[in-house]
Parts: C-alpha cells; structure tokens; sequence
C-alpha cells in the first residue's frame, strides 16, 4: 500500500471514538483538504477502496454505539421528554379549562336571558270590561 493509504488508515484508528467518522471530517482530523477524499476517485486510485470500506466499518460500528447509550443519559433525555410532554398536557388543559369558563358563563347568560323572555311574554292579565 502507499504512504498515503497508511497515512489515512493510521488516521481512521486515532480518529475520536466518540464522533462520527465520515471521509470530510478523517480528512478534517488529518489536516488535508475535505475534497481530497472522494468515493467518485476510487477508479482512478483502487488503493482508496481500503479506506473507503474502514470509514463504512467505523460508521457502522459508531451507529450500534450510539444505540447502546448510556443508562444516565438516556434518563436525562428521559426527564427532558416528560417535562416538556408535562409541559404540553398542562398547557392543553388550562385551554380547556378555559373553554369551559366561556361555557358555563354563556348557558349562565342564556338562563338569564329565557327568564326576562318568560316574564316578558307571560299573559297580562287586563282588568274585566264593565
């Protein structure tokens, strides 16, 4: 293999395990051009197939890490969730609550309203003619 190949190979084993690994940011941690590794080179450079299939094994490997997460992390993200679901289910109730308010204070007036219609369509009762 070239010095080139090794260089980046060496790169993909000192790359931080705990970010993803991707062709732009191994050639970011190396301190080479973003560009300067393509998967579209690979006919030209058959060499660069070898770290091509690392990268693809690192990411693979970093997915099932990030699965597995960390028990007091994934109770942190846990108690973040509730509260702002708390958050949510407190806020649609005083909605609610309030929509009641408006319902009530309207069949109040309504009441109000068919008792003053009752007295005021209620028989008058007219004195007898003599």
């Amino acid at each position: 293999m070239s010095d080139i190949v090794d260089e980046y190979l060496e790169g993909t084993r000192n790359f931080p395990k705990n970010k993803k690994i991707t062709p732009a940011s191994l050639c970011k941690f190396l301190g080479k051009d973003p560009s300067s590794l393509k998967r579209s080179r690979i006919e030209d450079y058959p060499d660069i197939k070898i770290i091509f299939d690392e990268i693809d094994r690192l990411q693979k490997l970093w997915i099932v890490n990030k699965k597995k997460e960390n028990p007091i992390d994934k109770e942190k993200r846990l108690k973040v969730e509730y509260r702002d679901e708390n958050d949510e289910l407190k806020r649609l109730l005083s909605e609610a609550y309030a929509r009641e308010v408006v319902l009530i204070s309207c069949i109040h007036e309504h009441e109000r309203a068919s008792k003053s219609n009752e007295n005021d369509n209620s028989l008058k009762l007219v004195k007898p003619r003599k």
